[in-house]
């Protein structure tokens, strides 16, 4: 054996051995199986949208136990659930916010103006 079939005989061994993630194995399993599997899909969909912990939930608690308080008491439902929303989605800083709304003339009419929540839910 020389010494060039040694190396290629490890560079299989390394090929062989090389680790897939399983969403990555699940998706090419999915491409490659031509049988419809939309139960089998809906399973693996939920079993990877299951969170690894609740650190998420946990600061959405701390952010509501923030917004409901005894001064707040009088808020609807719908403000503290966008109060909420733009809390945790929101990744813009107070100073840049300001500034962009300083920018949009036209928000800032709508704004000042009285015809407020024209919107449809």
């Amino acid at each position: 054996m020389t010494i060039r079939q040694n190396e290629m005989d490890e560079e299989d061994e390394e090929d062989q051995t090389k680790v897939i993630r399983s969403d990555q194995l699940w998706a090419m399993l999915f491409v490659v199986n031509a049988t419809p599997t939309p139960n089998m899909k809906k399973l693996i969909c939920f079993l990877y949208s299951t969170p690894a912990s609740n650190a998420y939930v946990e600061c959405v608690f701390s952010d509501m136990k923030h917004l409901l308080n005894d001064s707040r008491n009088r808020m609807s439902v719908e403000s503290i659930a966008a109060e909420l929303q733009i809390r945790r989605n929101g990744s813009i800083s107070c100073i840049d916010m300001h500034k962009y709304l300083l920018s949009q003339k036209e928000l800032l009419k709508a704004i000042s103006s009285n015809n407020k929540y024209t919107f449809k839910k």
